[in-house]
Formats: structure tokens, C-alpha cells, sequence
């Protein structure tokens, strides 16, 4: 939120994430992460409205559990990514490796 400060925020999302594991909503190791960082996401998609972003990260939750009738965690585990016809065409095209690593501002900006 504008304005806001960091320290509100801290006390936002652990207010969140104890609703959401008191819920059942999430639970410690989901893959869809459990950090700060994750959940705040949520709350800021939401503007910071409790009910809205719990329901949407009900809802995501919902979603990976059903996704193709197994799971996106299990359609991860089952498929390769690199396993699909137009792959060397796109290998020709787009490097899998990087060139170098650099630091802007703080960030580290892989090119």
C-alpha cells in the first residue's frame, strides 16, 4: 500500500498467513510458497483486502490441486520440458545459457 510501512506490512502478512494455515488454505512446504515474499504478493494483487486474497489464494490452491485431473505438481514431475518437436528450432534461436551477470542498483540482472 502507499504509504504504508514496512513494518505494517510485516504485521499484514503474518496476520494473513496465520488465517490461511488456521484455514487449511495453506499448508508449511505447498509449493506455491509460504514465504513472506509470496504472500504479499497476494495481499498486494488484492490491495491488501484479508478476504479478497484469501479467497484468491484459496482459489490458486484449488486450481494446482486439479489442474488436468493430478496436479500441477505431479504434471511437473511427469513432464520434460525440453521434450516437444519444435525444440531444436527453438534451441537455434534461443540460447539456454547466460552471458554474463550484472548488478543494477541492487538486483542481479542475468543476460
Amino acid at each position: 500500500m502507499p504509504g504504508e510501512s514496512e513494518e505494517h506490512r510485516q504485521v499484514l502478512v503474518k496476520g494473513f498467513r496465520q488465517q490461511v494455515l488456521s484455514e487449511g488454505i495453506l499448508h508449511d512446504g505447498d509449493s506455491v510458497g509460504t514465504d513472506d515474499e509470496t504472500l504479499l504478493r497476494f495481499l498486494r494483487a488484492r490491495k491488501f483486502d484479508l478476504l479478497a486474497a484469501k479467497k484468491m489464494l484459496k482459489d490458486c490452491q484449488d486450481w494446482r490441486r486439479t489442474v488436468e485431473g493430478v496436479g500441477i505438481d505431479e504434471l511437473y514431475r511427469r513432464i520434460d520440458p525440453f521434450d516437444y518437436p519444435e525444440r531444436e528450432a527453438v534451441f537455434q534461436c534461443w540460447p539456454m545459457w547466460f552471458h554474463k551477470v550484472r548488478f543494477i542498483e541492487g538486483k542481479t540482472i542475468i543476460t
